[in-house]
């Protein structure tokens, strides 16, 4: 089975604290035949585990890294490198993928309202335009 597995696995299997869930999740990521990770899940596996449950940044990225090298993982991985590095930088894991993936679609400027984010991806060799 190849499987796309929504935040709310990934969180479970990750976490550890739900007694039937967090086994079933595990096994799932172990066992099926390929887990696409998306974009989205992994922002939001980001969002919770460091917003909601105060993880560290460095914690996370771990977490997202395990994620992406399992053995049958698929996905983006040079979006996701450009995600982790922002994350590791200060930024939100979502600025990198977004600023990546945008420039990979042709756009030149990463707009945004975020004076930390501007500051990453300018460091990161983006155009950047901040709005605020």
């Amino acid at each position: 089975m190849r499987i796309t597995p929504d935040a709310n696995v990934l969180v479970c299997a990750i976490v550890n604290d739900d007694p039937e869930g967090s086994p079933r999740a595990r096994s799932l990521l172990e066992e099926a035949d390929e887990v696409v990770l998306t974009f989205v899940a992994l922002a939001e596996l980001d969002w919770v585990l460091r917003k909601q449950l105060k993880w560290p940044r460095a914690s996370v990225a771990a977490a997202l890294r395990g994620l992406v090298e399992l053995p049958r993982s698929r996905c983006s991985r040079w979006t996701v490198e450009e995600g982790l590095a922002a994350l590791e930088a200060g930024a939100d894991f979502a600025d990198g993928i977004i600023a990546y993936d945008g420039a990979w679609q042709h756009g030149d400027t990463f707009a945004t309202f975020d004076q930390k984010a501007a500051t990453v991806m300018r460091a990161r060799g983006s155009g950047v335009l901040l709005l605020g």
